[in-house]
């Protein structure tokens, strides 16, 4: 191995792009006082990853560019570029050239390069590490060296020799193996520590995941009660729908006048600023209650609900303009069954001829009142009841859907 090349560009006192070419055997490099011979050696250690700026005798690394003349103006980067001949693979890579370059920006920025390829200075350090090669070898002797070698301390010495027998290589190896195992060893250390931490939260963790999963295990057992509790209330509350409120008390849970008059006032006293809201409409009833009224049908309601609650019910939707007249119960238990708010009704608007009017209503409740007054009556089944107990209550008609409805009434 011998150094085949030098390229010098921006370092020192080469402004610009110098090349120098090596042959095999001794090179020596002639020139008065000036004229930049140490900055060839500079140059060498520099691109070797000299780190130090008095080494390269300067006072900060910027030095090392050049800083401009008379003649031109400065440059912004310093570059060295050195090859060996690696022909006999002295150096550990597979290339018969190694080109080692080194630059360095004014910002301060540097950067190495092995080949062409960026690499940092360990990289450049662990391919000159078994040449003899590099910043802290004796291979390169700067100016002033000589003498400091000839009146150097005894311990001084023993490094030049360790050097020149190779030996401070390997203690470098050893110092580097050291300090991976230091920083073995503590991050062993921390591992250990870590492990007792992690160890020490595990327990109470465990419990915690335990108590999540009986959580877990809970709600969903509490879902599914709710569930077939909503069931059973909807099933019950079902039963309510239709016959007089006080009536179904009686009938349902066996109350006395009594206590079914108290029921009454207590589901009324919920019912009047919450429960009115709580009902829906049916899709499409709207659109045929105004197509009805479009065609001339007189429409009225008839409800086993308090009548003030049925209109405010029928405000809310907005469905109250669609009828002549809301009828339904009166608050004082004057006026509940089915029968007695149809007579109302028909009495109200003076329908003298039961036979022109149709009612239509979703519990035999409703068809049965209708028939006790004469009146036809149309079963639908998307309410409450089923299509065997409006058929068992003798519905004239019963529809499925609101298409059904629309074809008989117009």
């Amino acid at each position: 191995m011998y150094l085949k090349s030098l390229t010098l560009k921006g370092f020192k006192s080469f402004a610009d792009k110098t090349q120098m070419v090596f042959d095999p055997g001794l090179t020596v490099v002639v020139g008065p006082n000036g004229s930049g011979k140490s900055n060839v050696s500079d140059s060498i250690l520099w691109v070797l990853g000299e780190q130090s700026a008095k080494m390269l005798r300067g006072q900060a690394m910027e030095d090392v560019i050049f800083s401009g003349s008379s003649a031109r103006g400065a440059v912004g980067v310093a570059e060295v570029t050195l090859v060996l001949d690696n022909s006999d693979h002295t150096l550990p890579i597979d290339f018969s050239e190694v080109g080692i370059t080194r630059r360095m920006y004014r910002s301060g920025e540097s950067e190495y390069l092995i080949n062409g390829a960026p690499s940092r200075l360990m990289d450049v350090q662990d391919i000159l590490h078994d040449s003899g090669l590099g910043k802290d070898t004796h291979s390169i002797i700067s100016q002033g060296k000589l003498d400091s070698i000839l009146s150097s301390r005894p311990e001084e010495r023993r490094e030049l020799i360790e050097e020149a027998a190779d030996i401070s290589k390997h203690r470098r190896r050893k110092q580097r193996s050291m300090r991976k195992l230091a920083s073995m060893d503590e991050n062993l250390s921390r591992a250990k520590l870590l492990s007792r931490e992690i160890s020490r939260q595990l327990k109470p963790l465990e419990r915690q995941v335990d108590k999540a999963k009986r959580a877990h295990d809970l709600e969903d057992e509490l879902k599914g009660l709710r569930v077939q509790l909503a069931v059973d209330d909807l099933r019950t509350l079902c039963r309510f729908i239709g016959p007089p409120l006080k009536e179904s008390f009686r009938d349902f849970y066996g109350m006395d006048d009594e206590q079914a008059a108290r029921a009454v006032a207590l589901t009324r006293e919920y019912f009047a600023p919450r429960g009115i809201f709580e009902n829906r409409l049916y899709e499409g009833i709207p659109e045929l209650l105004t197509e009805l009224q479009a065609a001339g049908c007189m429409l009225a309601m008839a409800t086993s609900k308090p009548e003030p609650f049925a209109r405010q019910i029928a405000e809310h939707f907005h469905l109250a303009d669609r009828f002549t007249l809301i009828g339904g119960a009166t608050m004082d238990g004057t006026r509940t069954a089915k029968r007695d708010v149809v007579r109302h009704v028909l009495d109200a608007l003076g329908v003298e001829d039961p036979t022109a009017a149709v009612m239509i209503g979703d519990r035999r409740y409703d068809i049965e009142g209708a028939a006790a007054e004469g009146i036809a009556s149309i079963g639908v089944l998307w309410g409450y009841g089923s299509l065997e107990e409006l058929a068992a209550a003798g519905a004239g008609q019963i529809v499925g859907t609101i298409p059904e409805l629309r074809a008989l009434l117009l």
